[in-house]
């Protein structure tokens, strides 16, 4: 008959799991793969900031509003990578309304929006 473990008996299993020279082993062997998994991500959001950054300042928004922007294009990027096409679509025009609820110009939404629909 299976045994219902505890909370404490996962803590413990875990805490076995991932001893500091067993989890270093490990992250060691796979370490080439996360960094240029990370440089990708990281390269990719970074091009996104970039181009929202020079929609922002072609149309005059300060400074202090940018992140509302910044947050509805990264939202939007992160839908991107799991839809696309007529779903993608529609979930950004439902974060659309999200973000201009917020007070974001929706016209400004659209530009960036642009980047991931086309």
């Amino acid at each position: 008959m299976p045994v219902v473990t505890s909370l404490s008996d996962r803590v413990t299993k875990f805490s076995a799991k991932t001893a500091p020279d067993r989890v270093g082993t490990r992250y060691d062997a796979s370490k080439t793969i996360a960094i240029n998994r990370y440089a990708d991500a990281v390269s990719l959001r970074a091009a996104v900031q970039e181009a929202v950054k020079n929609i922002l300042s072609s149309k005059g928004v300060p400074a202090g509003f940018h992140g509302v922007y910044f947050a509805f294009a990264f939202q939007v990027l992160g839908k991107s990578f799991s839809h696309s096409g007529d779903t993608l679509s529609k979930v950004v025009a439902g974060l659309k309304a999200k973000f201009t609820a917020f007070g974001a110009d929706p016209a400004i939404l659209d530009q960036i929006a642009k980047l991931f629909t086309g």
